[in-house]
């Protein structure tokens, strides 16, 4: 149903680690059983729709991340000029997913041409380099 890489399952656990909380925690905020959260995390079991979206509000997610659909976080619909591409070179896939994301993003809402797009990223990772050696 999901790729191995954006399964419910993985992405419940990641979620709630980066929180720091337990199955424990987790399980009585929504109110299930651990053993039953505790299946959903190992893939067994999936919860219904309404604990799906539970889960979303307590996690600071959507209901769409958490079944699959490819993510991006409140950060990837920030403005292209809030991004720091100073480190563009060692960029994550994650971080180019949310650059591409930005950069349609910014064609689409402001209907400029891609090459003034390239060239304010380009003039942007040279400003932010020379803020960063000050």
């Amino acid at each position: 149903m999901y790729t191995k890489d954006y399964k419910f399952s993985d992405r419940l656990k990641t979620l709630r680690k980066s929180k720091k909380l337990t199955q424990v925690q987790i399980s009585e905020l929504i109110g299930v059983q651990q053993g039953t959260y505790s299946r959903w995390e190992n893939g067994t079991l999936e919860p219904g729709l309404e604990l799906v979206v539970k889960l979303a509000n307590i996690f600071g997610t959507t209901t769409d991340y958490l079944l699959g659909q490819k993510p991006y976080s409140i950060i990837s619909s920030l403005p292209l000029e809030q991004l720091d591409l100073t480190n563009i070179a060692n960029f994550s896939k994650d971080e180019f997913d949310i650059l591409k994301h930005s950069i349609a993003v910014s064609v689409a809402r402001n209907k400029i041409k891609a090459t003034e797009l390239k060239d304010r990223v380009i003039e942007k990772i040279s400003c932010q380099k020379k803020m960063q050696n000050f």
